[in-house]
């Protein structure tokens, strides 16, 4: 256990990142919460009838962690920038899976410390509003979406992470695995029906490049149009959990795989840059 976890660095992590994770509770509680007081302070329904507090409705500022997620994961690893601070962190006698492992921990323990805090006082007011009723299903599946938009986030943060090394870079190619896959699927996908009359993106398995199957586009378009399809549609959440667990592993990879001398550099090799450039271009050539 020891050589996959520790405590120690667990706290270190919990700590280093209280400043953006106190701001990020303070902004997504207070938020959530300025919803169910505003209809306590209008009165509510007065009694006509009765509204069913879904999860489009429900805690819906958590989509804020979209934002959030990326800005704690490159605060705890801001050393991968940093020459000095790289080598001090692969010089610690515990294996770097643990040193991963560890810190991944303390981030996604802030995250669900902010959901499940939002999620009971919400709660609590919603109980207080006049003709509003609230489903333990809309709880749930707010948690899960919200867990799942913010593991897939910081992922992606992590990956672009372990790959570059400078700020500029680090945004750079979080964008570019971010929207990549999606944009390459998408201009072909559409380029394909526009030349095929008998193919339809929406009727075939090839719909999860479409923009509605996209998680944090798909879950931001359901909360501001006060419709929870993207929550209540489970193969969306088991699509993007599996993504979200592939792109976990392949981060822990690239995170062993390291070399310090990357700290600095906006790309670890010649190759690599070159990749980048390519996958900034090619979307646009698909076009």
């Amino acid at each position: 256990m020891k050589n996959i976890f520790s405590y120690k660095l667990y706290l270190q992590g919990l700590r280093k990142i209280r400043t953006a994770g106190v701001a990020m509770a303070i902004v997504i509680i207070v938020l959530n919460a300025w919803i169910p007081i505003n209809c306590i302070t209008s009165g509510g329904n007065h009694g006509r009838y009765v509204t069913s507090v879904d999860a489009g409705m429900f805690a819906p500022f958590g989509f804020l962690l979209m934002f959030f997620a990326p800005l704690l994961v490159y605060n705890m690893f801001s050393f991968l920038n940093e020459r000095k601070g790289s080598d001090f962190f692969h010089s610690l006698p515990q294996k770097r899976i643990c040193t991963y492992l560890s810190f991944m921990s303390a981030i996604m323990t802030w995250i669900a410390s902010v959901l499940l805090v939002s999620s009971l006082v919400n709660t609590v007011l919603w109980a207080l509003a006049d003709g509003y009723v609230l489903k333990l299903k809309a709880v749930l599946l707010t948690l899960l979406g919200f867990m799942i938009l913010a593991l897939v986030m910081a992922e992606f943060m992590m990956l672009s992470m372990t790959v570059t090394g400078t700020a500029i870079s680090n945004c750079l190619v979080f964008f570019l695995f971010f929207l990549f896959i999606r944009a390459c699927g998408l201009f072909f996908l559409y380029g394909f029906s526009e030349i095929t009359d008998m193919f339809h993106v929406n009727n075939s398995l090839l719909r999860v490049f479409d923009w509605d199957f996209f998680l944090p586009l798909g879950l931001l378009i359901q909360v501001f149009d006060g419709d929870a399809e993207a929550f209540g549609n489970i193969w969306f959440f088991i699509y993007w959990l599996t993504v979200a667990i592939v792109l976990f592993a392949v981060a822990a990879w690239t995170y062993c795989r390291r070399r310090s001398e990357s700290a600095t550099k906006s790309a670890p090799n010649r190759f690599m840059q070159n990749l980048y450039r390519i996958g900034v271009t090619f979307p646009f050539l698909m076009i």
